[in-house]
């Protein structure tokens, strides 16, 4: 009776505005209540979370080790070593990835001069889940949706190449003598698995702390799913969270109510800082809703 009183309602609604109004009222409904607003890291949480991992690294007292990969002309890294240096971080060694001759060139010239005491390292290679070779995204101008080609996606030329050198963060570490990476980024249109893959010795080991990759609707040209990343740490000392504003939404398991390909920052927090970092836990009903248990 309730349901059809319901759809009686939203019949009546339509009919006042329209399918389409109304299709985006409740577009804009939904995705304010999953957190998946628009994707300024202003206001979603992002640059919040590098607030946050700066007074963190502030009150350890340790030098911060920080891996961006896709790290395009540096916006994303420059804040960070800004918000680094308004929490007196005294010591910051960054890493960032950029294959792109044409962007990293923007990007050296974005993070150079750093902070005294800070460390920029700029290395050309793409980063996945084995090293080798691979065709990249050679298309010019400054965009931030270069990417790693598949071979269907080589298919008729539409899209022009260059060949780059790959590598893994596994080697990544080794080459550059780190022993554990207190933060990870990655932002690689839709390659994401394949970092994360390549990285999953390190996470066995406990060799970075926090990993954040970007999920959206790229990951469906690389056949990736969600539910790959809570398969991949299901046995790893990590809790698949989401960056939200506010603060760090937790996931004990994957839901499929989770797989929209709506553009997200999502992170997979180590054991040992979900305290400090303020993790929020939260569950799925029966209803297929979710909420953190403190609201």
């Amino acid at each position: 009776m309730a349901a059809s009183l319901g759809t009686r309602g939203m019949n009546i609604l339509e009919s006042l505005v329209g399918r389409r109004a109304l299709w985006r009222l409740g577009r804009l409904i939904y995705r304010h209540a999953r957190r998946d607003g628009h994707n300024d890291p202003e206001i979603n949480g992002e640059y919040a979370l590098h607030r946050r991992l700066a007074l963190w690294a502030q009150r350890r007292g340790e030098p911060l080790d920080v891996v961006d990969v896709g790290a395009n002309i540096g916006y994303w890294s420059s804040h960070l070593l800004e918000s680094c240096r308004e929490a007196s971080v005294e010591h910051v060694n960054l890493w960032a990835f950029e294959p792109s001759d044409e962007i990293r060139a923007q990007l050296t010239e974005r993070l150079q001069p750093p902070p005294e005491g800070y460390r920029i390292t700029i290395r050309s290679e793409a980063v996945s889940d084995a090293p080798g070779r691979a065709a990249f995204d050679a298309s010019p101008g400054i965009t931030g949706i270069k990417h790693l080609l598949t071979d269907s996606m080589l298919e008729g030329g539409a899209t022009p190449s260059v060949d780059v050198s790959v590598t893994t963060l596994v080697e990544v570490l080794e080459h550059e003598k780190i022993d554990v990476v207190d933060f990870v980024k990655s932002d690689v249109e839709g390659f994401d698995l394949s970092v994360l893959r390549g990285a999953a010795p390190l996470m066995a080991e406990r060799r970075i702390g926090l990993f954040q990759f970007e999920y959206n609707h790229c990951w469906i040209s690389t056949r990736c799913f969600l539910r790959d990343v809570f398969d991949l740490v299901e046995n790893l000392p990590y809790r698949v969270c989401k960056v939200v504003p506010g603060g760090l939404d937790a996931y004990d398991a994957w839901h499929q109510e989770l797989e929209t390909f709506f553009e997200a920052n999502w992170i997979l927090v180590r054991d040992d800082l979900l305290d400090a970092f303020d993790v929020r836990r939260g569950r799925f009903t029966a209803s297929n809703t979710f909420a953190s248990d403190d609201r």
